[in-house]
């Protein structure tokens, strides 16, 4: 409760020493993915391969909103969302198509 307090004031290095006290993994790799902490994130991802799937559920949409669609895809792969990657390469490949940018649509079809 004293660390979720300290997020919300913006106390946020207090917060990940609470949660590291308490051993409280997934609350603290849910402050570094709020923070945008991704390289934090993925060295707490790494010993702790069961927090992976949420990590990488969350990297690949932050990628995905800032226009790098192929790291975003291997995300959500690497989330075991697979039917996720699959549609942003539909949008890809129909925003392609409808900017008439055909090599593209190629690629992505590809």
């Amino acid at each position: 409760m004293c660390a979720d307090i300290f997020r919300r004031q913006g106390q946020h290095s207090f917060a990940k020493e609470a949660f590291l006290k308490l051993g409280d993994l997934r609350s603290l790799l849910n402050l570094h993915i709020e923070l945008g902490k991704w390289d934090e994130a993925m060295r707490l991802v790494k010993p702790n391969p069961d927090l992976a799937p949420n990590f990488y559920l969350s990297y690949a949409e932050w990628l995905a909103s800032n226009d790098r669609f192929e790291e975003a895809r291997e995300a959500f792969i690497k989330a075991e969302r697979p039917d996720v990657a699959l549609k942003l390469m539909e949008r890809l490949t129909k925003n392609t198509i409808f900017e008439n940018r055909f090599s593209d649509t190629a690629y992505y079809f590809w």
